[in-house]
C-alpha cells in the first residue's frame, strides 16, 4: 500500500445552508496506513465538527492524513453570510478566497501564489477615502494577513509533552487507549483530571474547575479546549510516549482502578463519572464530607443512594492510597 495514490472527496450540507467540503489527493507514505480507520476518522470530523474555522479544518485534515504525502488539498466552507476557500498544491498555499456579506468594511479578499493579495473595500468606489489613517481598516487588514500566514503554516498537530502526559495518564487510569474522536472523551478526561487533582496528581496547575455545562459538573474550559484540539488524533495506540514517575503512576492506577470497579457494572459509565466528580466537587469546595447525604442530594440533584455511593468511593480511594503509602 505504501506509495499508492489515494484521494478523498467529502461534502456535508445542512438544512440551514451551511456547506463544508474538501478534496484531498496524495500518496500513502506509511505501510501501516489503515484506510478503514482513516475513513472513520474523516466521517467523524466532517459530521461532528463546526467547520467555520478554516485554520482548524486544514490542521485537522492534515493530522488525520499525516501518513499521506499531500499533493492537493482544497477546503471550502460557506453559509448564508460567509464563504471561504483554500487550495494547497504540494503542501503550499496556492489560493485563498473569502467573501463576507456581514462585514461591510471587508467584503472580498483573494490571495493567489505569485499574484499577491487583493482586498475589496466596498466604500472605495463611492468616494476617495484615506484608508491608511483608518485604524479600523488597518486592524482588519492586519487580521486578514495574519489569517493567511496561519493558513500557510497550518500543519498537523504534534503530540507535545502535555499531550503525551495526558495520553499516558488516561491509559493508566482507564486501562485503555484514549479515542479523542469519541463524543464522550471530554467528560472522561475532565472527570479523570479533576479526581486525580483531589488526590495530589496535577498535569497542569492552570486546570481550574467550575460547575459548568448542562449537568453543572466540574469542568475546566482550558482542558476542554485542549481535548477538542486533539480530536483528529483519533484513537492513540502509541506506547510509552513519556515516563511518569513511579509514585504518581501508583496513585493514578489506584484511583483509576477504584473508579473503574465502581462504574464497570453501570450501563452508562459516563453518567456515573459525572456523578462522582460532582459529588467530589461539592464535598471539596462547599461542605464537609460528613454532611447529611440528604443535603448533598439536594445540592447535586442526584439521588441519596448515588451520593452515598460516591462518598464511599472517595473514602475507599483515600484509605487505599494511605494503606499503600504506609
Amino acid at each position: 500500500m505504501n506509495g499508492e495514490k489515494i484521494n478523498f472527496n467529502k461534502i456535508k450540507e445542512d438544512e440551514n445552508g451551511k456547506k463544508f467540503e474538501f478534496m484531498f489527493e496524495g500518496i500513502i507514505s506509511n505501510e501501516n496506513f489503515d484506510k478503514e480507520k482513516i475513513d472513520e476518522s474523516i466521517d467523524k470530523f466532517v459530521n461532528n465538527k463546526n467547520h467555520k474555522n478554516m485554520i482548524q479544518n486544514v490542521s485537522f485534515i492534515r493530522t488525520i492524513l499525516k501518513d499521506c504525502k499531500e499533493n492537493l488539498l482544497i477546503v471550502k466552507y460557506n453559509d448564508n453570510n460567509f464563504q471561504e476557500m483554500v487550495r494547497y498544491n504540494k503542501g503550499n498555499l496556492f489560493l485563498f478566497d473569502v467573501k463576507n456579506k456581514v462585514d461591510n468594511d471587508l467584503a472580498h479578499a483573494n490571495f493567489t501564489l505569485g499574484k499577491g493579495l487583493n482586498v475589496y473595500f466596498p466604500d472605495l468606489s463611492k468616494s476617495t477615502i484615506d484608508y491608511s489613517n483608518n485604524d479600523n481598516i488597518n486592524e482588519k487588514f492586519n487580521k486578514l494577513t495574519n489569517h493567511i500566514y496561519l493558513l500557510k503554516n497550518a500543519n498537523c498537530i504534534n503530540i507535545d509533552l502535555n499531550c503525551k502526559m495526558l495520553i499516558e495518564t488516561y491509559k493508566l487510569f482507564y486501562n485503555e487507549e484514549p479515542d479523542f474522536s469519541d463524543s464522550n472523551i471530554n467528560i472522561r478526561i475532565q472527570a479523570m483530571i479533576f479526581l486525580l487533582q483531589q488526590f495530589g496528581i496535577s498535569l497542569d496547575d492552570n486546570y481550574s474547575f467550575s460547575l459548568l455545562g448542562k449537568y453543572k459538573i466540574p469542568l475546566s474550559l482550558k482542558l476542554e479546549q485542549f481535548v477538542n484540539n486533539l480530536f483528529p488524533l483519533g484513537k492513540v495506540y502509541d506506547d510509552n510516549l513519556v515516563e511518569i514517575p513511579e509514585d504518581s503512576k501508583k496513585t493514578i492506577k489506584i484511583v483509576g482502578e477504584c473508579v473503574r470497579n465502581k462504574i464497570k457494572k453501570e450501563k452508562n459509565k459516563d453518567i456515573y463519572l459525572m456523578i462522582i466528580s460532582k459529588v467530589a466537587y461539592i464535598v471539596e469546595y462547599n461542605l464537609s464530607s460528613n454532611v447529611d447525604s440528604t443535603k448533598l442530594s439536594e445540592l447535586t440533584n442526584y439521588t441519596q443512594n448515588e451520593v452515598e455511593s460516591s462518598i464511599k468511593l472517595l473514602k475507599r480511594i483515600k484509605n487505599k492510597l494511605k494503606y499503600t503509602s504506609d
